[in-house]
């Protein structure tokens, strides 16, 4: 039986593009302000470490799902 684990976050091989952005709209849906790397680990399947290899980092992820990171 598997446990989650701080290695759970492991960057998947074979992720949609178009999902982990859905995935990511609904994340910042759920969360207060703009979704962080933690929110990435505790709110999604993939965790933090897939957005930043599948887009180059997190707020090349953010900025390709439509969400600002300005205040």
């Amino acid at each position: 039986m598997s446990t989650a684990t701080d290695t759970d976050s492991t960057p998947s091989p074979s992720v949609d593009t178009r999902e982990l952005l859905l995935e990511l709209l609904r994340v910042h849906q759920t969360v207060t302000g703009v979704p962080t790397r933690e929110d990435l680990d505790k709110h999604t399947d993939y965790g933090a470490d897939t957005y930043a290899v599948e887009f180059g980092s997190i707020d090349a992820a953010l900025d390709a799902a439509g969400i600002t990171t300005d205040t």
